[in-house]
C-alpha cells in the first residue's frame, strides 16, 4: 500500500527536540514502513485523489483550507483519515475555529480517530459515527525500564510548561512530600508568565527545570526518574504521548485521565477510565501527594502495569490497528454505495407504483387531470422507504 503522511509544516520530521505530533507521524511512517508498506510525508498540497491508497491527514484545517492550492483535501476530493491531536475544540468550543476545522475534518474523512470518549462527544452524531478509538503508540523498545531502578524516588514532569498542563500542582505535592521534581518541557511565549510565577520563582530547591531535550536526553531523564506526574486537565492522547513514554521506562503515573471526567459510557466506545499502572487524581496538591505515597508503597506493582501496559499499545499494533479500521470502512464504503444503488432503484419502483396508482384513479374516476391534486403524495412504501434509507445513512 502507498501511504501519504500529511506534514503540518509546523516543525521538522522527525523533531530536532520538542514536537510530539511530529514524533507521531514519523512513528507512523517507521512503523507502516516495517509492515511492508510505502510512505511518504508530504505538504498537503502535494497529494491528490489518485498518488495514494490511503492519505493520513493530521491538522484539521488542512481539510478544508490549503495554504497554496483551491480548497483542501474535502474540496480537492482527496479521500483521508483523519487524527485529531489538538485540544482546542474541548478548551474553546464550537464558536472556535478549531472546532469548525476539526468537524468538517471529520465529517469528510472516511474515519477519524480520537483516544478518549469525551473528545468524541463535543461533535454532533454526525462526527461521533465516524470517530474511531486509537491511543498514540509508544516506541516501547527505545523507551524501557533502566537496568536498575533509582534507590530514591523523584517525580517528573513532561510538557509544555501551559496552565492547562498544571504542573504546578505537581510541584506543590512536591513540597509536600520533600521529593525532588524535574519539569522538562518549553517554555513558548504565551506560558512565560506561568512559569515565571510558579516555577522560576518557586524557591524550591529540589525543582530542576529542563527547557528543552531530545530523545536521547529524555530517555536518560526517564531512566533517573521513578514517578511521572501530568495532572493535564485537557489531553487527546488519553494517554498522551508524554504518559506512553514513561510509563513504557516503567514510571508509573499520578495523573488526571480524560475518560474519568466523561465516565458515562453507554454505548460501545472503549473506556479507559482506569488504566494500569495509572492513578487518577483531582486538580489538588493534596490529592496528587496522596496518590504518590499510594504508588511508593506498592512501587514494584505499579511499574509492571505501566510497562505492561505500554507494551500493549506499541506503535507497531497501533499501525495494525488503523490499517484494519482502514479495509473496514473501505468494505463498509462499497457495501452503503451497493445498497444505495439498489434503495435508488427501489424507491423509483415505489414511486412509479404510486404514479400509476394515481393515473388508475383518475381513469377511474373519469375527473379531468386539473380537478384532482397536482401531486400524488407520498404512500406509506415511499414514506418509510426514505425514512428508512436516512437511518442507514445510504
Amino acid at each position: 500500500m502507498k501511504i501519504a503522511q500529511v506534514n503540518p509544516g509546523y516543525q521538522s520530521i522527525p523533531p530536532d527536540k520538542w514536537g510530539a505530533m511530529e514524533e507521531i507521524i514519523w512513528q507512523y511512517k517507521t512503523n507502516f514502513e516495517r509492515l511492508g508498506h510505502t510512505v511518504d510525508i508530504v505538504y498537503a498540497d502535494q497529494v491528490d485523489k489518485t498518488s495514494y491508497d490511503l492519505v493520513h491527514l493530521h491538522v484539521g484545517r488542512l481539510a478544508i483550507e490549503s495554504d497554496h492550492l483551491d480548497g483542501g483535501l474535502v474540496h480537492r476530493q482527496v479521500p483521508y483519515i483523519f487524527t485529531m491531536h489538538d485540544v482546542s475544540s474541548h478548551l474553546f468550543g464550537r464558536s472556535s475555529k478549531a472546532y469548525v476545522h476539526n468537524e468538517y475534518a471529520i465529517k469528510g474523512s472516511l474515519f477519524s480517530t480520537v483516544g478518549c470518549k469525551r473528545f468524541r462527544d463535543i461533535f454532533p452524531s454526525e462526527c461521533r459515527d465516524k470517530l474511531e478509538w486509537l491511543l498514540h503508540g509508544v516506541d516501547a523498545d527505545f523507551f524501557s525500564p533502566p537496568d536498575v531502578t533509582p534507590e530514591k524516588h523523584s517525580l517528573l514532569c513532561v510538557g509544555m510548561k501551559e496552565p492547562r498542563k498544571q504542573f504546578h500542582l505537581a510541584l506543590e505535592a512536591a513540597k509536600i512530600l520533600d521529593l525532588p521534581i524535574t519539569i522538562v518541557g518549553p517554555e513558548h511565549d504565551y506560558c512565560k508568565e506561568y512559569a515565571l510565577k510558579h516555577f522560576h520563582n518557586s524557591g524550591y530547591n529540589k525543582l530542576t527545570l529542563i527547557e528543552d531535550s531530545n530523545k536521547n536526553e529524555l530517555k536518560k531523564i526517564h531512566n533517573e526518574h521513578t514517578i511521572l506526574v501530568h495532572p493535564s486537565y485537557s489531553e487527546t492522547g488519553n494517554p498522551c504521548l508524554a504518559v506512553m513514554e514513561a510509563m513504557s521506562s516503567g514510571l508509573p503515573v499520578v495523573g488526571t485521565n480524560m475518560d474519568e471526567y466523561s465516565n458515562e459510557h453507554d454505548d460501545d466506545f472503549p473506556d479507559l477510565s482506569n488504566i494500569p499502572g495509572f492513578l487518577n487524581c483531582v486538580s489538588s496538591a493534596e490529592d496528587i501527594a496522596k496518590k504518590v505515597e499510594i504508588i511508593i508503597d506498592n512501587y514494584s506493582q505499579y511499574a509492571k502495569q505501566a510497562r505492561e501496559f505500554a507494551l500493549e499499545h506499541t506503535w507497531e499494533k497501533v499501525c495494525k490497528r488503523i490499517l484494519n479500521i482502514f479495509e473496514f470502512h473501505k468494505a463498509r464504503k462499497k457495501t452503503v454505495n451497493r445498497n444505495s444503488d439498489l434503495f435508488d432503484q427501489i424507491l423509483a419502483h415505489a414511486k412509479y407504483l404510486d404514479e400509476k396508482e394515481y393515473e388508475e384513479k383518475v381513469k377511474k374516476l373519469g375527473y379531468p387531470h386539473h380537478l384532482l391534486p397536482s401531486g400524488t403524495g407520498k404512500s406509506w412504501l415511499v414514506f418509510h422507504l426514505e425514512v428508512l434509507r436516512k437511518e442507514l445513512g445510504i
